[in-house]
């Protein structure tokens, strides 16, 4: 019995050693904050418009930001017009994501987020006239 007495004692010696070197070392680096919005600098990487449908052509979508500004102007008659954008692979022709389904006048921005890989838009529109900018987001260097 003294022996499984010492070895128990042992090992809860070299535990408790473990844990406390875990717990008790030195603090992680501290991580530095996101960049704020305003010291993003986004830049066109293509721009797009019509009145019908199209596919553009293929782009890389990276681990950085990545937004598509759209608007949709001159409806034929209320409620006839109709706008939608998908991601689509530039390998696989496979769709990845609606990122727009609008009906009528407006616009807005969306954020693009996907695993990196080539990819294209494939835009369905009728009666209304379109443009969309596809931008890349870049953390400004400060001076």
């Amino acid at each position: 019995m003294p022996s499984l007495t010492r070895t128990l004692a042992t090992g809860a010696l070299v535990a408790a050693i473990a844990w406390s070197t875990a717990c008790g070392g030195d603090a992680p680096a501290a991580v530095a904050p996101p960049p704020a919005a305003a010291d993003i600098e986004w830049r066109e990487i293509g721009s797009w418009s019509g009145r019908s449908g199209r596919q553009t052509e293929s782009f890389e979508v990276s681990l950085t930001a990545l937004r598509l500004r759209w608007k949709t102007t001159r409806e034929t008659a209320p409620g006839a017009g109709r706008f939608t954008v998908t991601l689509h692979s530039a390998v696989s022709g496979r769709p990845i994501q609606t990122l727009v389904e609008a009906r009528g006048v407006g616009a807005d921005t969306v954020n693009v987020a996907d695993e990196p890989r080539w990819s294209h838009f494939v835009v369905d529109a009728a009666d209304v006239d379109w443009e969309m900018t596809l931008e890349q987001g870049y953390v400004r260097e400060r001076r």
